[in-house]
């Protein structure tokens, strides 16, 4: 009897064991053999983001506490490395703020990977603490960039146009003293323009892709009637530098003891517009961009 139990042991064991080996052979390849994986892995076009996440960015960059979703760029998926690079704004830019995104479309030299991968400067040459890229891959970047930086529906995506950014406003007086600054009755209230006086107002404004001095019918609207501006005063402004514009106003021209509500409008050169204030603005901006006189 126990030579037919130790017998049964032996055969259970046995088959355990070839069990055991049958399902590490299809964990290790359930679809095939592995010359056949290998052959669809070889195929993938390495100047395309699948080819490049697959030999470079989720096996040179997403180390362990770098780009495995501890940072950004995030390299754990095709998905989130083109999210994360193209059009993504930069973090860590260079002294002169040169770049605007990790990955410009069509533009190698104006994309931030690039320069992170080539200079070894205080910020580290990308990967850091790793080998770094053979020219052959650098290239291989730069050709998807330069080809359009296309995802995986092998398209290019288009930046969106954005608005005109209006950054705040500045009010000074002939001796170019703040004037903005003397509020009636707290900081959200009018600002005191002097009787009898002259001041110049500049609006800060930029915008991501037209330059300041190209920014199309700027003007200023203003209004005694708060959200009423259908029977404005109208100001056309002038580029003065950088990104200020201006318009000069005379005390003189507006009732005096009334507050005075104003506006800012300005066009970008593909005709997306700014508004401020406007109805999705914040409840005190009309009163924050107004006037007294007195």
């Amino acid at each position: 009897m126990k030579k037919y139990i130790i017998l049964l042991g032996i055969f259970s064991i046995a088959l355990l064991q070839a069990c055991e080996k049958t399902i590490q052979d299809d964990r290790r390849n359930p679809f095939g053999d592995s010359n056949t994986v290998n052959n669809q892995t070889d195929s993938l076009n390495p100047t395309s983001i699948e080819g490049l996440h697959q030999n470079i960015f989720s096996v040179k960059c997403a180390n362990p506490t770098c780009h495995d979703g501890s940072f950004e760029p995030d390299f754990r998926t095709i998905q989130s490395t083109y999210a994360s690079l193209v059009y993504h704004p930069v973090v860590k830019n260079d002294d002169q703020n040169s770049f605007y995104f990790r990955v410009t479309p069509g533009n190698p030299e104006e994309s931030w990977l690039v320069r992170r991968v080539l200079v070894d400067d205080i910020l580290g040459k990308m990967p850091l603490y790793a080998e770094p890229l053979s020219n052959e891959e650098i290239q291989q970047i730069k050709d998807w960039i330069g080809n359009g930086a296309k995802n995986i529906l092998d398209s290019s995506v288009v930046y969106p146009n954005l608005p005109p950014t209006f950054l705040g406003y500045a009010a000074v007086d002939s001796n170019q003293n703040r004037v903005d600054v003397n509020r009636l009755s707290g900081a959200i209230s009018p600002f005191i323009f002097p009787e009898g006086t002259t001041i110049t107002l500049a609006f800060l404004v930029e915008d991501d892709a037209t330059a300041p001095q190209n920014l199309q019918n700027q003007r200023v609207d203003f209004s005694y009637i708060k959200d009423d501006f259908s029977g404005a005063i109208t100001r056309t402004l002038t580029h003065l530098s950088q990104n200020i514009s201006v318009t000069t106003l005379d005390a003189n021209v507006f009732m005096k003891d009334s507050i005075v509500f104003f506006r800012y409008y300005g066009e970008d050169e593909e005709g997306a517009f700014t508004l401020i204030p406007n109805s999705q603005s914040p409840f005190y901006f009309n009163d924050y961009l107004s006037f007294i006189v007195q």
